[in-house]
């Protein structure tokens, strides 16, 4: 095995690799209610069965695809639902919880996790993002929109995020923990529409593997206070809502092409 230092879960560093430079997958060992209570999700079985001897016993490659699997039989349709994915470093500050792993390593983060997990952590950049969203399913007296929390934190060390997800009363049900996995193979699992980060890489990731819109979601201003709990979204028409075109025109041909290429197709739809 790789002496590669591990990530903490869901912050900077690098994942523990095998021999050959693959990520390490899911910890075999975690227990089946671990998971179940993580999840969701009722299995059925034992919740002292190792996680890799149901896998096994099931002929089901990975968490990801039972996760899928188990998805799949959800009662709930979600097809006129807005379904979220926030990463849980944008939806909660953990900047000191990723000076502790740079300084102390994967051991000393999992120590201070699990002494602080009744200490709900602070909000994060997209806190007030979150809550104004799950706010339009009181104003539509329906569930119009499913939050989803991602982390690459394992069930272990993710205890303190859901006691944060209940200290600040956050209607959210759904999260998915990794273990150090990257993210982007649980946006299907998960059916999400729009996924938000910190992290550049993962919004590059889901936007490359086409399954979902992703966005990156910049820190508010120090001042910051909400008013209300209105939901504001301004689109950015070049490359975003519309095609590249007059965009490209302008990188590679400067501004006169670009004005000239807009009037010239200003009647085009």
């Amino acid at each position: 095995m790789s002496t590669s230092k591990n990530d903490a879960p869901d912050l900077k560093g690098n994942r523990e690799r095998t021999d050959d430079g693959t990520l390490r997958q899911k910890r075999g060992d975690t227990h089946i209610g671990t998971i179940e209570k993580q999840y969701d999700i009722d299995l059925k079985v034992r919740r002292d069965m190792r996680l890799d001897t149901y896998l096994k016993k099931n002929n089901i490659k990975s968490l990801n695809d039972l996760i899928k699997k188990k998805n799949r039989k959800m009662a709930v349709d979600l097809s006129e639902i807005l379904v979220v994915g926030v990463s849980s470093r944008a939806l909660f500050d953990l900047e000191k919880e990723n000076e502790i792993f740079e300084k102390e390593g994967i051991a000393g983060y999992r120590k201070y996790q699990q002494e602080n997990e009744n200490e709900p952590l602070s909000p994060g950049t997209a806190f007030h993002l979150v809550q104004s969203l799950l706010h339009l399913n009181t104003v539509a007296k329906k569930r119009i929109v499913e939050v989803v929390v991602m982390s690459r934190n394992s069930p272990e060390t993710g205890v303190r995020i859901m006691n944060s997800l209940k200290q600040h009363k956050f209607d959210i049900t759904r999260i998915a923990l990794s273990g150090g996995e990257p993210l982007s193979p649980y946006i299907d699992a998960f059916d999400i529409d729009l996924f938000l980060s910190k992290d550049n890489k993962d919004v590059q990731s889901v936007i490359d593997s086409k399954s979902c819109a992703a966005a990156y979601i910049y820190a508010p201003p120090t001042e910051f206070k909400p008013l209300d709990n209105r939901v504001k979204i301004a689109f950015d028409a070049d490359a975003v809502l519309f095609s590249d075109d007059s965009e490209h025109r302008y990188k590679t041909e400067g501004i006169e092409a670009f004005h000239r290429y807009e009037q010239e197709h200003e009647d085009d739809a």
